[in-house]
Order: C-alpha cells, then sequence, then structure tokens
C-alpha cells in the first residue's frame, strides 16, 4: 500500500490538547480520560471528533473550526479519518512541545483510497514523534456514530421519536458538579439525579432512609418538570467541562450538554439510569 499524507494540522500545542482532552472527557492533566481511543474526521473546514462505544453511557460530538488551525489543509477527497490512543497522544504531544504556546503539524499517514489514517506524525519543526493509529476495522464498528444526526442546525437535540427534547436548561458546569459531589458525599447515594421542577432546577438528593440535602441551583429553565437519574458518566462530563453550558432533556431521556464557542461546540450526551 502506497501511504501518504491526507492532512496537515498546524497550530498550537496548547489547540492541539484542548480538542483532545475535551472529545476526551478529560478533567485535567493528571486525570485519566474517560475513553481509551479517539476518532477523528478531518475536513477542510473542521475537525469533528466524535467519541463513545456502543455499550457506553456517555457519548460525545465536537466540532472544531480549521480557523484555530492555520495552515492546515486536506490533501483528501473527502474526510480523513484516524483512530489513536488518547492518553499516548496526549503524551507525545507535550514531549514534543516544549512549551504550551509552541505550534505542532500534526500530518495524518495512510491509505489515501480509504482516507484511513495508520500514523499520526507529530513535529515542532525540530524534532518529530510517529503515533500509531488503530488500523482493525472492528473498531469503527464499535464506535457510536449516532449522535452527529441527532442535532438540528441550531444544536437543538432530537428524541428517537425526531421530537426536540422540551426541557432546556441554561445553567453552569459548576452547578451540575454541586450535584455529583453531593451524591459522592452519601455512600448510599448510587445515581445522579437531574431534577426540574416548578420551573426551577432543583438539587434533591435522597437516600434510602431521608432526603440528604435539597435546594435550587442558579438556572434559567423552559418546558416540563424531569426528575431523571443517572450514573457515574454524570460526574465523569461535568467534572471535564467548565463555564455556561445548554442541557436538553425530557422524561426519562438522555441529559444532553451542548457549549458553544467562537471556534467549536462540543455536545455530550448521558444515557439515563435503567433500574
Amino acid at each position: 500500500m502506497d501511504e501518504r499524507t491526507l492532512a496537515r494540522l498546524h497550530g498550537p500545542h496548547a489547540v492541539f490538547r484542548r480538542m483532545v482532552s475535551m472529545a476526551g472527557v478529560k478533567p485535567d492533566r493528571s486525570a485519566d480520560p474517560y475513553y481509551d481511543e479517539m476518532y477523528v474526521r478531518v475536513h477542510e473546514d473542521r475537525i469533528e471528533t466524535p467519541a463513545g462505544s456502543v455499550d457506553s453511557s456517555l457519548a460525545t460530538y465536537g466540532t472544531v473550526s480549521t480557523d484555530v488551525l492555520p495552515g492546515s489543509e486536506v490533501a483528501h477527497d473527502g474526510p480523513v479519518t484516524a483512530i489513536f490512543d488518547i492518553r499516548e497522544t496526549l503524551q507525545w504531544l507535550g514531549w514534543v512541545a516544549t512549551d504550551p504556546t509552541d505550534d505542532l503539524t500534526v500530518e495524518f499517514v495512510g491509505d489515501p483510497e480509504t482516507g484511513n489514517a495508520s500514523d499520526l506524525q507529530v513535529t515542532n519543526g525540530r524534532v518529530t514523534a510517529h503515533i500509531d493509529c488503530y488500523r482493525d476495522p472492528e473498531l469503527f464498528e464499535q464506535i457510536t456514530m449516532e449522535l452527529p444526526r441527532r442535532f438540528t442546525a441550531d444544536e437543538r437535540f432530537r428524541l428517537e421519536d425526531g421530537s426536540l427534547a422540551p426541557t432546556v436548561v441554561e445553567t453552569t458546569a459548576e452547578s451540575m458538579q454541586r450535584i455529583a459531589a453531593g451524591v459522592e458525599l452519601d455512600s448510599h447515594l448510587s445515581s445522579y439525579p437531574f431534577v426540574v421542577e416548578d420551573g426551577e432546577l432543583r438539587l434533591v438528593l435522597e437516600n434510602r432512609q431521608y432526603t440528604r440535602a435539597a435546594g435550587t441551583l442558579e438556572a434559567t429553565v423552559e418546558g416540563p418538570d424531569v426528575a431523571n437519574e443517572y450514573d457515574e458518566a454524570f460526574a465523569a462530563l461535568f467534572d471535564a467541562v467548565s463555564g455556561d453550558l445548554t442541557v436538553q432533556t425530557g422524561p426519562g431521556e438522555p441529559l444532553v450538554v451542548v457549549q458553544e464557542r467562537p471556534a467549536f461546540t462540543l455536545r455530550y450526551a448521558v444515557m439515563p439510569k435503567v433500574w
């Protein structure tokens, strides 16, 4: 097979690190990412990072404009795809870059017929590291590709029946972290509640004996009441994000989080807990 450079991305180390970390749901430099592998699709105008496996309760879908990576180019006719180990890639990015502001070039080398990369080559112009990509076709079958199709052009989430998620909450990651932190304080609490009642986002922590904590959280709410329960993916997600965000859901529905920024959009979906 004649392999060649399919795409070339160029930009600051900090941009690459943030892109990989947010798609992998990685809270900070010391913590492990939620996912082991990352799937990337490189287009001329954007980079897509759908992540999640068919048996995971958390799925993510990020899009990053190539405007934040000036000088990038795609030589392949169609999207260039790659699957690589998140932890290993972050380590090599940090090794090649001597400073977060260093510019890096990442080349996707692979099969020009399929557009699948077999190798990432990372350089700062002085040293180059090679990162192997996964080539097993079965891995592509394990990645859930449903999430990108579930969002409208204005980032509204469609439920399985095609209707829009009816409950929309504008809040902050810090408010959602309060829920997760409270659950983790009580060993008798095993799920993470998301409760909207009478137009308010409620904090309701109830163990088997009594209400451990209750109150309201800062939020703007539209839509019907909900009282949903989620597993530990809830805590993993809100440990990794920060700032303002939009939550979309409905009674018994996934908890969908959207963060829009000038150059990127992050989307996450946590499946409801099944009893």
